[in-house]
Parts: structure tokens; sequence; C-alpha cells
């Protein structure tokens, strides 16, 4: 069909006509996502996939590369998709399929037989060899990296494998998933994950998550403690952690033993407006040992929104507790309860990961292919924080402390979306851009960060050279 032919036309908003045609040149949308292409290209990325999938089996002699396949995954989840169904509308991007360098883009069917065609050992294969790169591209941190773990609810809308009437808080009796995510505080990413059914309780098989934490991290990265939410305050957890000899910082539940603890209490120390601190040390039912514990106490009328829960009726204050293995000469009670404030931004990383990766909507029959998907997003999750790195969001001072950051959908608005042709100029492939100069010098200085060093003949200043030394990339 001639691109002049006239298909139709309408009036616009002011009375123009405006006619509407084809084309059969390659247009794309996501004309930023060179950077990122840029970027896989900078780390390795396609080689590292083919390493990860080595165990995947393909049976047809026309089946595609599976690095095609998982590569295709990603840059639909990166621009976008939160549905196997929504990866349709990559078939027809050809730019964008080849500034990732796949063959193409598939069918969504393709996809999931992608992950169904990855049992538990080549799962396990795929997460480790994922996550051993990803760690060897923090930054050491002399004091180590925090270790926070945290569930959160999948509501499912339909009768796949280990969708159970368990927890939900949006639509009571609903099936849902229970995943169990494990991240390091400081880098923002995940370090580990499991899909559960829905009707599993928080701590389920808590200490064998943990111990494979533990394994996926020896050797690669230090771990300074553990902190964890009162779905934790077990028995079993916490005695394996002493085991292992990794400090802890759980939030416990205010049983009788913890309440009467409280009570019990008689000097608070002030540390703030409306806040003060105290000790105990408790030995509660079935527990071998002393532990520990902390107490907080929030007086109402001074905290705008005070935390924890009100105990007695007769009292104005909302408590908390803590309990850790951290001796007392190694972190005060105040220090307890700042360094456990943080805790709080491991929801931010559960939430990037339902909304911006899609968790909530991508979803398989098979519970070991759901389970593949969710490690892939985990690690489309690790490969964005690692590309916020690369933009330079690390100070080259001391590269341990976390800069700002980004969601994906902040990206994908500000940086990924520019409309884009693809087209040449002698025997060179050319991507052009249709933007303003605002908008291109923060991509161009995205970019060059990416670049390699290129032998300077004409004697003019040369891209920056991938560096964290450059300051931050702004992209508001």
């Amino acid at each position: 069909m001639s691109e002049r032919t006239v298909q139709s036309q309408f009036t616009a908003l002011g009375g123009e006509t405006i006619e509407i045609g084809l084309t059969s040149k390659p247009i794309t949308a996501w004309g930023g996502m060179a950077v990122f292409a840029a970027f896989g290209e900078a780390v390795g990325l396609r080689k590292l996939v083919e390493q990860a999938l080595l165990g995947v089996v393909r049976t047809s002699p026309n089946a595609p590369p599976v690095a095609d396949l998982l590569l295709g995954f990603v840059v639909g989840v990166l621009t976008g998709a939160t549905r196997m169904l929504h990866l349709e509308r990559l078939r027809a991007d050809s730019a964008l399929r080849t500034m990732f360098g796949v063959s193409r883009f598939f069918a969504p069917t393709t996809y999931a037989r992608l992950f169904q065609a990855m049992p538990g050992q080549v799962r396990i294969h795929f997460w480790e060899t994922v996550t051993a790169w990803t760690l060897a591209r923090l930054p050491v941190r002399p004091e180590g990296y925090t270790l926070d773990i945290d569930s959160t609810v999948v509501e499912r809308f339909g009768e796949q494998e280990g969708a159970l009437c368990g927890y939900n808080p949006r639509r009571r009796g609903g099936p849902t998933h229970h995943p169990l995510l494990a991240g390091l505080a400081e880098a923002r990413i995940l370090l580990h994950a499991w899909l559960r059914s829905g009707n599993t309780a928080s701590g389920n098989n808590a200490v064998a998550f943990l111990q494979e934490c533990l394994a996926l991290a020896k050797d690669r990265v230090k771990l300074r403690m553990l902190r964890a939410d009162n779905g934790y305050f077990d028995n079993r957890i916490l005695t394996f952690m002493e085991s292992v000899g990794l400090p802890y910082l759980v939030k416990a539940r205010f049983t009788k033993g913890v309440q009467l603890a409280a009570q019990q209490v008689g000097e608070w120390v002030p540390i703030g407006s409306g806040i003060e601190v105290a000790e105990a040390r408790i030995k509660l039912m079935r527990w071998e040992v002393e532990r520990r514990l902390v107490l907080i106490r929030h007086r109402v009328p001074e905290r705008e929104n005070p935390m924890g829960r009100r105990l007695f009726t007769w009292e104005e204050h909302r408590y908390q507790a803590i309990v850790t293995s951290f001796p007392t000469d190694e972190m005060d009670a105040a220090g307890v309860y700042r360094n456990y404030l943080p805790r709080g931004e491991f929801e931010n990383r559960i939430k990037e990961l339902k909304e911006g990766c899609g968790l909530t909507g991508f979803c398989l029959d098979s519970f070991t292919a759901t389970e593949a998907v969710l490690h892939t997003l985990c690690f489309t999750h690790n490969l964005v924080q690692l590309f916020q790195d690369g933009l330079g969001l690390r100070k080259a001072d001391r590269p341990w402390r976390e800069g700002p950051r980004y969601t994906l959908e902040t990206l994908r608005n500000n940086l990924f979306t520019c409309a884009a042709t693809l087209g040449a100029r002698g025997r060179k492939t050319v991507l052009r851009l249709s933007t303003t100069p605002h908008w291109w010098h923060h991509f161009h200085q995205a970019l060059a960060r990416f670049l390699p060093d290129l032998p300077n003949c004409r004697a003019v200043p040369g891209p920056m050279p991938f560096t964290p030394t450059h300051p931050p990339l702004l992209l508001e």
C-alpha cells in the first residue's frame, strides 16, 4: 500500500482537517530506550542472559534463541507491559528490536512457553547467575548491607496453581499468592524471592528462605544485620539468626509477655519530641534464652501521626517493641529505633515490583512458571537500579551512599518515551529522535555515560566516559 494513499481523515479541535495515512518506515515511541540498550551493551547483558538460560531445552528446530525471548520480555516490562497480552504491541516495533539486537518480538504465548520450559533446576541456575552478576556490581560498604525481608499479597482472579484463599485486604476471601521477598536496603536491590500460595503465613518456612539468602550473599557482599516486621517474630527465626551470627532487629508482637514488660518499665529516656525509649530482658514461652527488648513510646498529643498501638486505656501513649541481638555497647536503645525506622523503605521496593514491573498482572496457570516470571521481574527491577547507578546517582566520593532514585514509571515518561524513526545514512544505521533541545540535553548526558571512549580525530570535546564521577542526572 502506498504511503501517499489517504486512508481516512478527521477534524481536529479548532476545525482543521487532518488526513490519516500509513507508512512502512520503522517508527517507535520508545526512542529514549536507546540509553538502556547502550547500558545493556556496556554491562554485557545479552551474554549474561545466555549463560543464565543454558538449561532451557528447545525441541523445535525453528525455536527462537532463548536470550531473544527473555530480552524481549524485559523490554516489554520496561516499556509498560503489565500482562502477557500487552507484549503483543511490540511485534510491530522494528526500531526497538534493532536497538536491543533481538531477531524479533514474539506472540505472548511464546513468552509464556518460555517460562513453562524452566523447571526447578533451571530457575535456580537462572536466579543464582543473575544475582551473582548483580551483587558483583555493587559498591563495597565497609559496614555491610542491611538485609530486609517481607512478604506481600498479590491478588489473583482465576484458578491458577497456588492462588488460594488467605489474607486479602482488598477482596475478602479472594484468591491470592503470598510471595516472600528479601532485599539489600542501601542498594535497593532484591536479593531473593519465593512465590508462595495465598494461604501461607508471613513467617512460614522463613528459616529455609534466610538460608538461601545467606548462601546467595556469601563471599559476594557483607551483611550488617537483618530487619523484619512482626510477622517474623518467631523463636525459630531468631534462634537461626543467632546461630549464624547475624544481628537482627525484628519488630515484636505485643503478646502478654511483651505487654507485661512494657508495663513494668521504670525509666523512659526521651530521644525526641514525644518519643521515649526503654529496655527490658524477656524470655517468652518456648524461648530457650533471654533476649533484649527495646520499647518505644509515642505521646499522642505531641505526635502528628503516632505509630504503634495503644496498650493501656488510661495512658495517652502508643507503643512499639523491637527485639534485637545487638548488645547495648554496640547499639543503644535510640540506635535500635533509628536503625529500624528505614525498614519501611522496603515497602517501596515491593510497590515498584507491583506497579512498575507488573507483578500483579503477570500470572500463568503453572505455579512454577509464575515463579519464573517473578524472578524475571525481580531481575528487571535490579537492572533498573543498576542503570540508575550508571547514570551517576551515587556520589563518587562515597559510592556506598544512596543517591536520589526514580521509579520506573518516571524513567518511562521522562527518558524512555520519545518518538523516533530508524533509518540509514550511507552504511550506518541512524535513529532520528523527535524531541526538544531540553530533552535532548538530558538524553545525550545519559547516553554518553555508557559510551566507550572513541578516538577524537576531529579535536573536539568527546563524550563523557562511563564513570560515576559526573554530576547526577536529573530527570525533572
